[in-house]
């Protein structure tokens, strides 16, 4: 049988929602160089929540109980990616694979700003959306989170491949 979230349970998950935006934007804000194990940390911590507001904006079928962006009647939409980043970022993140041994000196590096610019493009979308037709169902504290969240993702900017 098909899970069917509450409509309370739909309303708390924005809490998660925005969680995995501000992470993305928290990642990159205080990026700088470090040594090459936490570098590698920060960079692939920041791939995984890429991956799961991928899953969110483009699924529209529900997989157990995955949390989707239709729940909150913001259509569900490919995120415009070149399909060789896509196709990389669910392979070396996620996966053990052969072609991993490919991309060698600078094509290892991720090129972040190609990568995040149209998943926060859309990201501010979602957020005001929720603004818009959300917000005054959330508590006085959600609504200043996803209010500074909007204007977070207006101002934000991608910096330099890594």
């Amino acid at each position: 049988m098909p899970y069917t979230p509450t409509p309370i349970e739909i309303a708390a998950a924005l809490s998660d929602v925005a969680y995995e935006i501000e992470q993305i934007l928290g990642g990159l804000v205080t990026w700088a160089p470090t040594d090459p194990i936490t570098h590698n940390a920060r960079l692939e911590a920041l791939l995984l929540h890429t991956r799961v507001l991928l899953d969110f904006f483009e699924h529209s079928r529900r997989e157990h109980d995955n949390v989707l962006a239709t729940d909150y009647e913001f259509s569900a939409a490919s995120v415009p990616l070149d399909p060789k980043l896509r196709e990389r970022l669910n392979k070396d993140l996620a996966h053990l694979t052969y072609s991993r041994q490919q991309r060698l000196g600078p094509a290892k590096g991720w090129n972040l700003k190609q990568l995040l610019t149209p998943l926060l493009e859309r990201c501010s979308q979602f957020a005001d959306h929720v603004v818009a037709t959300r917000l005054n169902s959330l508590p006085a504290d959600q609504q200043l989170r996803w209010r500074e969240l909007a204007a977070s993702l207006k101002a934000s900017w991608l910096g330099p491949a890594v």
